[in-house]
């Protein structure tokens, strides 16, 4: 703006507002107006006007600036409180206002509950703007390290072997201190063995209470003194102290639909339980589900059999392959169902015998007739004769198996690492989430709604344009 003064033709400029440098279709917007939309109140965020001293910041300025925060990486407390005050972005976000990083970090901790019913109102924006379908599903899993040491991590042997060394350094140190207590008693050097006297013993009481918490587990279970729910992960980077992170996607545009910590080390159970917390969220189950064969359960694969969802995951073999032959493997028997026996290539059955509580073993009656067989040292080299392995499930497998050898489970399939794979690339790569900030498995699964919900928010600007919020409207 400018204006001319007298005869001097003399041009004053006035600074723009804050309003004027942030265009109309800069990203901050989107957090901004998503964040306006949501009744916060419904959610567990009150001001509270009767508050004694100074009063609150407005939780919906706190809510956009940590969502804007993570959507660009920047997650620390310390770095959000400097962007408050130097960044125009965050300064225009917040309305001016100047939170600490203490602020800052207790209203993360404190609405960690708050902060997962974000991104539920994030998955229900989604459906409402028609750019989530619910039809096929893509589930994986990655490490992400825990706000915790290794050094602090324990198994039971690990933690006895450490008890008994600490409980004699205590006994050493209680010898140094009798010796101490009449020459030293009110000399520095008695005090700092009193201080590490007293360390020792804490770190024997929480070492001692890390046990007793273990009782039930196996003897690979481990526990961490800082944060007792994660557990010790082998990961690309090595092993650490870490949650496995779970997370959903949708086939349409590849938006997050679900997402979960979990401290189990592995993928195993939970194809299942992810699919039931995707579920909760879209309000239907989907046609198919798709995950790498780390997700291979028979327990799952039955019950979601019966839900009649499709399961499209790689097969693993379940049952023994000892003295199995390449040129003649199980595949080459062919099963009868009615009389619950093989018949092998030569025309002879295989019979059930007593076996393992969950797979059947099925053997030729009389040994003579693979003695006699002309495949005899190829098929098998046992002189007691063959025999195949067939778990209690195996027709289930079978279902799984030719589904995903499928034209259409190939094709499937074939998007896996599209659909999934590139959410934990953005989070590790694009946003350097190396490791959660909070301690605690509800606060990582908190810190891991933000990051779906900044992944989300980001996704539809691409898809639907920075202005798409106000076509929800």
């Amino acid at each position: 703006m400018a204006y001319r003064e007298g005869n001097r033709n003399q041009i004053m400029m006035f600074p723009p507002s804050i309003e004027e440098m942030i265009e109309e279709t800069d990203s901050v917007r989107i957090y901004d107006e998503f964040v306006e939309q949501m009744d916060i109140e419904s959610m567990g965020l009150k001001l509270n006007n009767k508050k004694e001293g100074n009063p609150e910041y407005h939780p919906k300025a706190m809510l956009k600036v940590l969502l804007y925060g993570y959507s660009y990486g920047i997650r620390s407390s310390r770095r959000l409180e400097r962007a408050l005050h130097h960044n125009i972005t965050f300064m225009w976000l917040s309305g001016g206002l100047k939170p600490d990083h203490k602020t800052i970090s207790l209203f993360r901790k404190r609405n960690r509950s708050v902060l997962k019913e974000v991104f539920r109102k994030c998955i229900e924006l989604c459906i409402q703007l028609n750019v989530v379908e619910g039809n096929t599903l893509y589930v994986d899993g990655s490490k992400i390290r825990a706000n915790a040491g290794m050094k602090n991590s324990f198994t039971k042997s690990q933690a006895k072997e450490r008890i008994t060394q600490l409980d004699q350094r205590i006994s050493r140190m209680l010898k140094e201190c009798d010796l101490a207590d009449k020459q030293e008693e009110s000399q520095g050097s008695w005090i700092k063995l009193q201080e590490r006297l007293s360390t020792a013993k804490k770190r024997r009481e929480a070492i001692a209470e890390a046990l007793e918490g273990m009782a039930d587990k196996e003897e690979i279970a481990s526990s961490n003194l800082t944060d007792p729910e994660c557990r010790i992960m082998a990961g690309r980077q090595g092993s650490h102290a870490s949650y496995n992170v779970q997370i959903v996607t949708d086939d349409q545009h590849g938006l997050i639909v679900g997402s979960d910590v979990v401290s189990d080390g592995n993928d195993n159970r939970q194809l299942k339980n992810q699919l039931e917390k995707a579920r909760d969220l879209l309000g239907k189950n989907p046609d198919v589900i798709v995950a790498d064969k780390g997700y291979s359960n028979r327990k799952d694969f039955d019950e979601l059999t019966t839900a009649k969802v499709g399961v499209v995951v790689p097969p693993i073999q379940y049952a023994s392959t000892r003295a199995q032959s390449t040129t003649f493997p199980s595949s080459a028997f062919n099963y009868q169902v009615q009389s619950d026996t093989y018949q092998c290539p030569s025309g002879n059955f295989l019979h059930p015998i007593p076996s393992e509580k969950n797979v059947k073993t099925y053997r030729i009656t009389n040994a003579k007739l693979c003695q006699n067989c002309p495949h005899f040292g190829v098929c098998t080299t046992s002189r007691r004769g063959r025999y195949i392995s067939r778990h209690k499930n195996e027709s289930v497998f079978e279902k799984i198996r030719a589904f995903y050898y499928s034209e259409k489970g190939q094709a499937i399939y074939r998007f896996r690492g599209q659909k999934i794979e590139h959410v934990f690339g953005h989070f590790k790569k694009n946003l350097g989430v190396s490791s959660f900030l909070l301690r605690g498995r509800e606060c990582a699964s908190a810190e891991l709604a933000i990051l779906s919900t900044c992944f989300n928010l980001r996704r539809l600007a691409t898809i639907l344009g920075p202005r798409f919020l106000f076509k929800a409207t």
